[in-house]
């Protein structure tokens, strides 16, 4: 596929993405243009399992705003055997600006987390993340027949924060954390978290807020937008 086919087949998905963080949320998912049955298609916990695994690259919004980095995410399923939901395991690391990446920084995450998800009555999908006790001993967990097969939940670290998924559509999901998961990086004292997810790929807006409530780290203008990409 040449540069050029794939800069247009991710413009509506990126288009997407920056309405979705620039507006009022649930007005705009709400608007005509997507407003099809939430009944479509498959059972809601198994559709938004197949949308969220894969690998992931923010590369083609990093080379149209400098804002932005290269950032890699790999999402693969875990423990598939237990019954108490779908459990996830992503990897994300920045590999640089874009023209200047250094495929090594695949191996040097700057988060690895597990994510549980479980179904709710009301219909939403909590996605529970959990930090793993010694994350160095598992970069790459990814690349494994069974990841983090030596691991049960019993082993994961506390939980850090529940984000609430909601299907807005056949293939489009929108979530948002609780307004308070706590956070202490660069004198944050939490952290909020916005998610479109859709079979393209999905935008990621975290930011961390102090206890005045301003600002301290994350983009301001609006989240990373990740392509899928695809399999060879």
């Amino acid at each position: 596929m040449n540069r050029d086919m794939a800069s247009a087949m991710s413009k509506e998905f990126h288009t997407m993405i920056a309405r979705l963080s620039l507006c009022v949320l649930m007005a705009c998912l709400a608007a005509p243009a997507i407003a099809q049955s939430a009944d479509e298609g498959a059972a809601p916990l198994a559709e938004l399992t197949a949308l969220s695994v894969g690998s992931f690259t923010s590369a083609a919004q990093a080379e149209a705003d400098d804002r932005y980095d290269v950032v890699e995410a790999e999402i693969v399923r875990i423990w598939p055997e237990r019954d108490d939901g779908i459990w996830l395991y992503q990897e994300q690391a920045i590999l640089g600006a874009a023209g200047a990446v250094d495929p090594a920084n695949k191996d040097r995450p700057y988060f690895q987390r597990v994510v549980q998800m479980t179904a709710m009555e009301n219909g939403q999908v909590r996605r529970s993340i959990y930090t793993l006790p010694d994350p160095a001993a598992h970069v790459g967990a990814w690349r494994e027949a069974a990841p983090l097969a030596d691991l049960s939940p019993a082993d994961l670290g506390g939980k850090t924060c529940d984000v609430f998924v909601e299907r807005i559509a056949r293939g489009l999901w929108y979530g948002e954390s609780e307004p308070n998961c706590p956070n202490s990086y660069k004198g944050a004292v939490r952290m909020t978290n916005q998610t479109v997810i859709t079979a393209e790929g999905y935008g990621n807006w975290d930011r961390g807020w102090s206890a005045d409530d301003d600002l301290v780290w994350g983009p301001a203008e609006g989240g990373y937008a990740f392509d899928r990409i695809a399999a060879d």
